[in-house]
């Protein structure tokens, strides 16, 4: 069974991940722009191995002309954040590139967190010139099934849009995370019906994500709204001292 995970970038889709496959330990990292958002697909192995793609040389040459293109499309935005990742961690690109796939074995979920950091994690030494990660896990969940989390459907970068849509495209099911507290928003909208893929996928699945933020908005509300009331309180109580002390008493 193959299953997607689409949704906004900072949708919560990995925060929901993590939940529902990992106990809650942040295996999966949170990419908090476009530019970090990193295709990672999941599926049963006899042997843990973390299988990073980079970009093929073709690719990148796409993402650095798009970079000189002075316009504030979100394609030569992310291109520009890119270059720059590279940049400033002092990367060879060509050499990653050129290396095309990698494997890295690891024991244990806390291994899997170091290592998987440096390729897909917003700070990650790597994440620049990474297109998509597979994580072959040794688990008994895992078996019969393979689950990605997608950078988005919005992806700026057209490569790892591409390959997030042929697999959604064989999809038997896809969870569309909004968040609860925009949910379905004009943005989703959007999203949903100008970039899902028009074939393949049997069944999706509407999600509101990020319902904690909501509470706390919430009671925040509250709060304020009780500090304000307290505060009219006060102000009378002040007013009335005032007036009171000010009225002459007849005896």
């Amino acid at each position: 069974m193959n299953i997607g995970v689409i949704g906004q970038v900072k949708a919560g889709k990995s925060s929901f991940l993590n939940t529902l496959l990992f106990d809650g330990k942040e295996v999966l990292p949170k990419a908090s722009t476009p530019k970090t958002a990193t295709l990672t697909k999941m599926e049963y192995s006899e042997e843990n191995i973390i299988e990073v793609e980079y970009y093929t040389p073709e690719e990148w040459e796409r993402i650095r002309d798009n970079a000189v293109v002075e316009e504030d499309g979100a394609e030569y935005v992310s291109a520009r954040e890119i270059l720059e990742m590279v940049r400033e961690r002092g990367i060879n690109s060509s050499e990653y590139l050129e290396k095309g796939k990698e494997q890295i074995k690891f024991d244990t979920y806390d291994a899997l967190i170091s290592q998987l950091n440096n390729y897909v994690g917003e700070d990650g030494m790597f994440t620049p010139v990474v297109k998509d990660v597979v994580l072959y896990l040794n688990s008994e969940y895992f078996k019969d099934i393979s689950i990605v989390d997608t950078p988005g459907l919005n992806d700026p970068i057209a490569s790892r849009t591409s390959k997030t849509k042929e697999f959604i495209e064989i999809c038997d099911v896809v969870f569309f995370l909004s968040q609860t507290g925009s949910f379905l928003d004009k943005s989703d909208w959007e999203l949903l019906f100008t970039q899902l893929p028009q074939k393949g996928v049997e069944k999706l699945v509407l999600i509101g994500s990020k319902y904690d933020s909501v509470v706390r908005d919430v009671l925040k509300a509250k709060k304020m709204c009780r500090n304000t009331v307290l505060l009219m309180i006060l102000m009378i109580l002040i007013k009335m001292k005032r007036t009171m002390s000010l009225t002459p008493v007849k005896l």
